[in-house]
């Protein structure tokens, strides 16, 4: 049976926030659920008993306590072990054509990736689209690729993630998102989509109520 046939509905929450709660559905599904401008207009159906709604994302430290507390349960999905993306980045390269890959490239990308699938996608396709244009597999003209080419260090951090971190450093290691966007020139968009999932992911960085804060050594 579909989700639809369930009365299933699903909406992606984006900035601003453009949905209608359809209460003829009684399931629903809210991505992006940090980025609701008015979670105040969800409490109505949360506390009702009538619908199954679920919320997710992967900035909790931006959800408003009271929304918080009206969901009745709260899951935390562990990250994919290094076997899952080691499978994961076989299985993408071997879509683009590329099959059997030695061991050590396929660890390499999962590494300058930092374990984040979004990532690790966009990578195997940017070398997919070079190692057509001719470049040997090596693991050491995938260091040099990440480098000169796409702009990343060691750490699989890109340049706005650097940014990112040199301001807060700047900052005195904790800022707001508008003062962060104001500093480094960057979309408040742009940080929480692009730049801080991969931080957070990394551990690199906190987010709460109170702000951004790199995460101590």
């Amino acid at each position: 049976m579909y989700l639809n046939q369930l009365g299933w509905n699903e909406s992606q929450v984006s900035g601003p926030p453009r949905f209608a709660f359809d209460t003829s559905k009684r399931f629903h599904f809210l991505d992006e659920i940090h980025e609701l401008n008015q979670p105040e207009a969800l409490y109505p159906y949360l506390s009702s008993g009538n619908f199954v709604v679920i919320l997710a994302t992967n900035q909790t430290g931006d959800l408003l306590e009271p929304l918080r507390n009206r969901c009745q349960y709260v899951f935390e999905f562990d990250r994919y072990s290094q076997d899952e993306l080691h499978g994961m980045c076989s299985n993408l390269f071997s879509i683009q054509g590329f099959p059997n890959l030695p061991g050590e490239i396929v660890s390499f990308v999962v590494e300058r990736s930092g374990g984040i699938p979004r990532i690790l996608r966009n990578l195997v396709l940017r070398f997919s689209v070079l190692f057509r244009s001719g470049e040997r597999i090596t693991v050491g003209n995938l260091e040099r690729i990440s480098q000169e080419i796409l702009n990343l260090d060691r750490n699989g951090l890109g340049p706005h993630e650097r940014m990112y971190i040199e301001f807060l450093k700047s900052a005195g290691g904790s800022a707001s998102l508008s003062l962060i966007a104001s500093g480094t020139g960057l979309t408040e968009s742009t940080i929480r989509r692009i730049v801080e999932p991969g931080l957070i992911h990394r551990g690199i960085l906190s987010i709460s109520s109170r702000g951004r804060s790199l995460v101590p050594l």
